[in-house]
This record gives structure tokens, C-alpha cells and sequence, in this order.
């Protein structure tokens, strides 16, 4: 009938972030490095650091060809597209689900000076536009993150 079980989704929502909460806390890889959680759908082991490397690197490729200014990336994650691209862009804002996440990849912005006043970054789940500016982006990225949204009706809300 079309409905949409919204509290069930809040549910879920709530199931991921605390997910990547205890999974991001304590992780030292460098900012755009962090691999860890790429495991293959097939034997359950983790993707070959290299073949993540080249998936990253054909995405941020593919991503330049549209010679972005102003991005937004809805689940920035642990900075693996953000890392690349940001310099890039005269600016780069980023969302994500996870406080732990944002505040991680926040203190490895410390070490890139070059990005100081282009990132912004903010701790909110992919259908929360506020603090957003409006009309601003001319590249909106949702890469990885749109598979662990919990509904078809969710996505269509994210994208509307």
C-alpha cells in the first residue's frame, strides 16, 4: 500500500550508527586509508587492500570528470572519497550518520592544513538537511552508504 514504516526505520538507522560507532572508535588508519569493514559478499573475508585502492581511486576519477566545486557527500564514512577530492574543491561538506566517524575524520583533517576552510563536516542521519545551505552543491555524492538505507521510500526521500 506504500506505507512506510518510519519507526522501524528510525530502528534501523539507530542499529547502523551504533555499528559504525563501536566499529570507527579506535582505528588508526590515515585519513582516505581506513579499508576495514570492505569485506566480499561471497566469502565473508576482507577485499584486498589494493582492489579497494583501485575501486576508491576509479570513483574519485570518475567524480573529477565532472569538475566539481561545491560537493556534498551524504555518508562521508572515514574520508575515502572525501580525501582525494577535497582538494579539488573550494568546498567540500560531508555527512554522516556517526558522531564518532565525524569527529575521527575531523582530528585527521588536522594533519591536512590544505583543506583548512574547505571541509565542513556534520553528524546527521541522510534525510536531515538542516545547517545544509540550499542551492549551494553542484555534486552531491551518496557512493556506498545508499545500501545500508532501510527502504526504497527512504532513498527516494533522500533524493526528493
Amino acid at each position: 500500500d506504500g506505507r512506510r514504516d518510519q519507526a522501524g526505520e528510525q530502528q534501523q538507522l539507530g542499529t547502523w550508527q551504533a555499528t559504525y560507532d563501536a566499529h570507527h572508535a579506535g582505528l588508526s588508519a590515515g585519513l582516505g586509508e581506513d579499508f576495514s569493514g570492505w569485506n566480499s559478499s561471497y566469502t565473508g573475508q576482507a577485499i584486498p587492500v589494493e582492489e579497494m585502492r583501485r575501486w576508491r581511486d576509479a570513483t574519485v576519477d570518475r567524480v573529477r570528470e565532472l569538475a566539481p566545486r561545491q560537493v556534498l557527500e551524504i555518508g562521508v564514512g572515514s574520508g575515502l572519497i572525501l580525501a582525494p577530492l577535497a582538494p579539488h574543491c573550494d568546498a567540500y561538506w560531508g555527512t554522516d550518520i556517526s558522531e564518532v566517524v565525524i569527529d575521527r575524520v575531523r582530528g585527521q583533517l588536522a594533519d591536512r592544513p590544505e583543506l583548512d576552510g574547505r571541509v565542513e563536516l556534520r553528524a546527521q542521519a541522510a534525510h536531515i538537511f538542516d545547517g545544509l545551505p540550499t542551492g549551494f552543491f553542484d555534486t552531491i555524492i551518496l557512493n556506498s552508504v545508499v545500501q545500508y538505507f532501510p527502504s526504497s521510500g527512504y532513498l527516494t526521500d533522500v533524493l526528493t
